[in-house]
C-alpha cells in the first residue's frame, strides 16, 4: 500500500489537536504496518518529531519559523511543489490533513477527516468572509471516504450537509499524555486548570467572569490557563480591573509541563459550547484530575459519566458544581476513579488500527 499525506495542517500548527492526530496516525501506521508512506511537509512550522521516522517514511520538508497568520502565503508555494511531488508516483490512498483544494484532482482514493462542524453550527464566532465551510464541503464532495472523530460529528455532518453514512467511518482519537512519576509541582498553591483556546465558542469568558465574581473562590484558588496564546487585551483589562493579576495566570510549554499541571490541579474545567472530540478532559483524567465540563457537542459522548457537567450558559451552575467538586471528597474520588477507567478506552494504537483497516476497506471496495 502506498500512502500520501500533505503539508496543510503542519503549515498551520506547530502543535495542536489536528496535527497531533495526523502525527500519531502516520507514526503508528509506519511503525506497525510498514507500508510505503510519503509525507510532503513542504514549508512547515511543525514541532513534531518526524525525524525519528526517517527510516520508515519518505519526508519532503523545509522547516521555517514564520507567523501562523502568514501560512496562506506559504500555502501557494507548497501547493505548487506538492502538485509536482504527488505526480511523481501512483498512490493508493491520499489522506488530506486539512480542508483545502490541494490534491483533489489526484487519480487515487482520497480520504478527508472531518473534525467538527463548529463553523456551520456557530457562524457568529467566525469572520463573515471565512471560507472554511465552502472549502470543507469541496473536500467532502471530492473525497472517496470520510473519517469522523465522533458520532456527534458524523451526525452533524449528515444533518447539515446530507452526506451518505456509507461514506463515513467514525474513529476516535487516542490520548498522548500519560502519567509518569513527577513529584515536583510547578505551582505551589491550590489551582483550577483551563487548557487550550479561549475565544468565542470555547466559552472561557463564563469561567473568567464566575471566578472574578466569587471572592471566596479567587481568594483560595488560582486560575491557571495553559496554551491558547497569551491573554488578549480584553482579558488583560478584565483581570486588571478585578485586581486578579496574581490569581489568573497564563502558562505555555511542553507536554511535560502540561502533564505536571494536570497532575497537581485541584480541578480541570472545560467550558466549550461545542467540540468534535476534545482532548484535554481525557488528558486530565489520565492524571487523576477530576473534570467539570460543559456537555457541548461530542464531549458528553466521549466522557460519558466520567465527568460532572454544568449548564454552559449559567455561571451560577458552574460555581455550584465547582464547589461540589472541590469540597466533597466522595464526589471527587468517584469522578477520579471513573475518569481513570474511561481514558483507557481511547488509545492511539486502536486509532491507528482502525485507520489502516479503513484504508484497506476503501481499496477493496
Amino acid at each position: 500500500m502506498k500512502l500520501l499525506y500533505d503539508y496543510e495542517i503542519f503549515a498551520r500548527q506547530r502543535y495542536g489537536g489536528v496535527s497531533r492526530y495526523f502525527y500519531e496516525v502516520i507514526s503508528g501506521i509506519a511503525e506497525k504496518y510498514k507500508p510505503e508512506i510519503d509525507v510532503f511537509l513542504g514549508l512547515n512550522i511543525t514541532g513534531y518529531d518526524f525525524e525519528r521516522l526517517k527510516e520508515l517514511v519518505n519526508i519532503k520538508r523545509t522547516d521555517l519559523n514564520y507567523p501562523v497568520k502568514l501560512h496562506f502565503i506559504f500555502h501557494l508555494l507548497n501547493k505548487r511543489s506538492f502538485n509536482k511531488f504527488s505526480l511523481s508516483k501512483k498512490y493508493d490512498i491520499f489522506h488530506k490533513t486539512y480542508y483545502s483544494d490541494v490534491g483533489l484532482g489526484l487519480q487515487t482514493k482520497i480520504v478527508s477527516t472531518i473534525h467538527d462542524m463548529t463553523h456551520e453550527l456557530f457562524p457568529e464566532y467566525f469572520a463573515k468572509n471565512d471560507g472554511t465551510t465552502e472549502t470543507k464541503l469541496n473536500c467532502i464532495n471530492n473525497s472517496d471516504a470520510l473519517v469522523c472523530v465522533s458520532e456527534t460529528t458524523k451526525n452533524d455532518l449528515v444533518k447539515l450537509f446530507g452526506v451518505g453514512v456509507s461514506k463515513i467511518k467514525v474513529i476516535y482519537h487516542g490520548v498522548t499524555l500519560r502519567e509518569k512519576e513527577n513529584h515536583n509541582n510547578l505551582i505551589n498553591k491550590p489551582y483550577l486548570l483551563y487548557v487550550g483556546q479561549r475565544w468565542g465558542y470555547k466559552n472561557f469568558n463564563l469561567l473568567l467572569s464566575a471566578f472574578a465574581y466569587d471572592k471566596v473562590l479567587n481568594s483560595n484558588y488560582t486560575l491557571v490557563c495553559f496554551g491558547g496564546g497569551e491573554f488578549n487585551y480584553s482579558e488583560r483589562l478584565f483581570i486588571k480591573k478585578n485586581h486578579l493579576e496574581s490569581k489568573i495566570i497564563h502558562l505555555s510549554g511542553s507536554d511535560e509541563v502540561l502533564g505536571n499541571l494536570y497532575k497537581f490541579a485541584d480541578l480541570f474545567i472545560y467550558t466549550s459550547l461545542y467540540e468534535g472530540f476534545g482532548f484535554p478532559p481525557l488528558e486530565a483524567m489520565e492524571f487523576k484530575c477530576p473534570v467539570l465540563s460543559s456537555p457541548g457537542g461530542s464531549v458528553s459522548e466521549v466522557l460519558a459519566d466520567s465527568a460532572m457537567y454544568f449548564e454552559p450558559a449559567k455561571a451560577d451552575d458552574l460555581l455550584t458544581k465547582i464547589y461540589n467538586m472541590l469540597n466533597n471528597k466522595n464526589i471527587r474520588e468517584e469522578f477520579i476513579s471513573k475518569g481513570k477507567l474511561r481514558v483507557k478506552q481511547f488509545t492511539w494504537e486502536k486509532c491507528v488500527e482502525e485507520h489502516f483497516k479503513f484504508y484497506n476497506e476503501i481499496l477493496n471496495n
